[in-house]
């Protein structure tokens, strides 16, 4: 989208419907460190004005989405965006765009299920809806359910529902083959962790197999080649996670390292996180140089994202692997840069947070 800058991530269109503190944050920060006076959410009084452009036709539907984007996005006024949400539903204009649809269900995931859900399903009769967007819309409803509700109950259902209809699709030459593999992988990994939530670790282990493979195959035509690969690296994550979890710590190092070698080539995008995550399967296996090293490096390229919560979270396990490893004076210099650079600017444009 040409209204935004390239480096800042779409909150709404995350499937997980993650609420995210980490745009909020950031825009807290950068205004103090810009030396400007704060400015401070205000749902009724934003959203009020929103919703009489709207009315009034004033306001696009693409209009409406950069709005949403930029409050959510760059504010992190999430609340904010969940009454601008609201608004535009109870309007006699109806929103048509199955984009619009969607953002405006992950805009009010957080506060009333029931709208987020009836919003997301109205993406399937939208004028230029497509199978992938549906697709995305039900592993969203699937994932609410799971993650917001804990009904993992429901949250099957609705992936079984899914299934049904990405059957028929790929069959039906309505989705390519590799489409319909992502989006199956996408709707196992959450099935995955309706399975760890359930405490069926092994279960959820073969579901990850299978998503693993599914999301490295077919042809793809309107899933992205960097979305698959994302869909592939969280899923390789996640393995991790219930390795830990049902192994141990110490065996679950060697895969969390093999992962962060692995998206390093396969999608960078995803590798701050996966360092992350080893830094602290390292800190907790007790191999504090490998800790200390996985989560400098995590720092450094959380430095240019804009994640100040994540970037605070691996300064904490740098910190402490190195005070484990009996270098004392370089955690204390962790900790005073971190009050100095909160958001991480100079160690990403250094290259190096202990240099």
């Amino acid at each position: 989208m040409k209204h935004r800058p390239e480096q800042v991530p779409n909150y709404l269109t995350d499937l997980g419907v993650r609420t995210s503190p980490e745009p909020a944050q950031f825009f807290s920060l950068a205004q103090l460190q810009l030396g400007a006076d704060p400015i401070v959410e205000d749902p009724l009084g934003d959203a009020a004005p929103f919703a009489a452009r709207w009315d009034s036709g004033e306001l696009s539907e693409q209009g409406a989405i950069a709005e949403l984007d930029a409050v959510v996005s760059i504010a992190g006024f999430w609340s904010t965006a969940a009454e601008m949400a609201e608004e535009l539903l109870s309007s006699r204009r109806r929103p048509a765009m199955a984009r619009l649809r969607g953002w405006l269900g992950s805009a009010l995931a957080s506060r009333r299920t029931a709208l987020a859900e009836a919003s997301f399903r109205s993406v399937g009769s939208a004028f230029d809806t497509t199978p992938d967007v549906i697709a995305a819309a039900h592993i969203r409803i699937a994932a609410m359910r799971i993650k917001r509700d804990r009904d993992t109950g429901g949250g099957v259902a609705a992936l079984a529902e899914l299934d049904v209809l990405l059957e028929r699709w790929v069959g039906e030459n309505l989705m390519s083959d590799g489409d319909g593999n992502a989006m199956r992988a996408t709707a196992r990994n959450l099935h995955a962790l309706a399975c760890s939530l359930n405490g069926e670790l092994e279960r959820a282990r073969g579901l990850l197999g299978v998503a693993a493979r599914e999301a490295r195959t077919g042809d793809l035509v309107s899933v992205e080649p960097d979305q698959r690969a994302r869909y592939a690296a969280q899923i390789d994550l996640n393995a991790v996670q219930v390795a830990a979890m049902s192994d141990g710590w110490s065996a679950a190092l060697e895969g969390a390292l093999t992962h962060v070698q692995n998206v390093s080539q396969a999608h960078r995008g995803s590798l701050p996180e996966a360092l992350s995550y080893a830094a602290y399967v390292a800190y907790r296996a007790s191999d504090f140089p490998r800790a200390a090293s996985c989560a400098e490096r995590a720092v450094v390229m959380l430095g240019g994202e804009g994640a100040p919560l994540r970037l605070s979270s691996a300064r904490k396990i740098l910190a402490a692997a190195l005070d484990a490893a009996g270098r004392t004076a370089a955690a204390q210099r962790v900790i005073e840069r971190h009050g100095e650079d909160p958001l991480g600017a100079s160690a990403h444009r250094s290259g190096a947070e202990l240099g």
